[in-house]
């Protein structure tokens, strides 16, 4: 799915598909995505510098890339295929559920629990 030409989209909220992959290179409104219940294994947040909500559960992510995303508040990427993540670029980040994936034992904290700082 490429929403590259529609800048101004805010909210979006998919699933239940056969998505492989998301691009989002251009979507600086965006604010919450929740595409859970598909076969995602590429998702490009580069063009989301004001995501605060995203849900992308039950997907078939191998990696997540946050970089873009320093104003992201919650974060539900649990059963996925995620094998390291790197959540330094989310400032305010006040919940994570990782929970079935690949993490390493650091991430334990993450796997059922809310983070908040």
């Amino acid at each position: 799915l490429d929403l590259t030409n529609n800048s101004e989209l805010e909210h979006l909220v998919c699933g239940k598909g056969a998505l492989s992959s998301m691009l989002l290179p251009e979507n600086s409104k965006l604010i919450q995505l929740y595409c859970t219940n598909s076969l995602i294994r590429q998702l490009d947040l580069s063009g989301c510098p004001l995501l605060e909500d995203l849900d992308v559960s039950y997907n078939r992510l191998q990696a997540l890339d946050l970089s873009y995303c320093p104003n992201l508040d919650r974060l539900h990427a649990y059963n996925n295929e995620i094998a390291s993540l790197d959540l330094s670029p989310c400032l305010f980040l006040t919940e994570a559920l990782l929970g079935f994936n690949k993490l390493p034992v650091e991430f334990q904290h993450l796997i059922y629990h809310s983070l908040l700082f």
